[in-house]
């Protein structure tokens, strides 16, 4: 029952973390800060506080996108490990082996601290299971500005079929977002160089877009929020989901309740945004 609540989280975690231009973070967040979180996640874990460790390595990646400075190779390795932790102990060993490839890939021969895993445990079979010598790369689209960081490390390419964590940095070096990317997560917020505007044509210039976008953005984050909604009312309705006792069927209640109300918040967000946006098109 809490496994099922908590990959509805992730989920719905995953769509609201999604990257977003540092100015809409409230606080930054330095990189020094993030590690103390990943120190504090590797305490809980030694002292068998799952709950801790849970919760703080949540934190953190919910935190990625108000990065506010290139993350070091080390970091991301360390995450990278924290995250195969995380996998694994929410019985999905093949993304965990994933992650933990990810983690030597980023920083070869780094190994698996007795932290993490002691000698003999299922997870040291898996962290050297996937080779990370053979695996393919696709290209990053050239944004408009800036560059690319992928682990921790300038390129213009990223894993095919291991997790990334990748920043977009600004023509000045400033971080623009940072995302942790799944294989099969596109790279967000990614369109060719544009191509230059006739002088003639510059008093023609289309209306910004930033409303369109953070409209799309938010429609994006309310279906998340929806979907969200509805699979934690079905595990309220599965009479078979993991054998609930009241207060778990409460809590799946509440959770139910919370992001349906909450999509339908973002909905008029959404809506409002776009409207903002198309104002200006019928005054032309």
């Amino acid at each position: 029952m809490h496994r099922r609540l908590s990959l509805i989280f992730w989920v719905w975690a995953s769509l609201l973390a999604a990257p977003r231009a540092q100015a809409a973070c409230s606080t930054a967040t330095a990189q020094s800060e993030l590690v103390m979180s990943l120190d504090l996640a590797e305490r809980a874990l030694l002292n068998l506080d799952a709950e801790t460790f849970t919760s703080t390595l949540d934190r953190v990646m919910l935190s990625l996108d108000c990065l506010a400075e290139p993350a070091d190779p080390t970091f991301v390795m360390r995450l990278h490990q924290l995250v195969g932790v995380r996998h694994f102990m929410a019985g999905d060993e093949r993304l965990a082996a994933l992650a933990f490839a990810a983690a030597r890939q980023t920083v070869p021969e780094a190994p698996l601290p007795t932290s993490l895993a002691p000698e003999g445990h299922t997870m040291r079979g898996l962290y050297g299971l996937i080779p990370t010598d053979s695996a393919a790369v696709e290209a990053l689209t050239p944004p408009r500005q800036g560059s690319y960081r992928v682990n921790g490390a300038p390129s213009v390419t990223r894993s095919a079929e291991l997790p990334t964590l990748v920043q977009h940095l600004g023509a000045d070096g400033g971080v623009l977002w940072t995302a942790y990317l799944y294989p099969n997560n596109p790279t967000p917020w990614v369109e060719p160089a544009r191509r230059a505007t006739p002088p003639d044509a510059a008093a023609a210039e289309s209306p910004s877009r930033a409303p369109l976008i953070a409209a799309g953005s938010m429609a994006l984050v309310s279906a998340g929020l929806y979907v969200g909604s509805q699979a934690a009312r079905a595990c309220f309705n599965d009479d078979g989901c993991g054998g609930p006792t009241q207060d778990d069927l409460t809590q799946t209640w509440t959770l139910h309740r919370a992001l349906y109300v909450s999509a339908a918040a973002g909905g008029a967000v959404s809506l409002a945004l776009g409207v903002t946006w198309a104002l200006p098109l019928e005054s032309r």
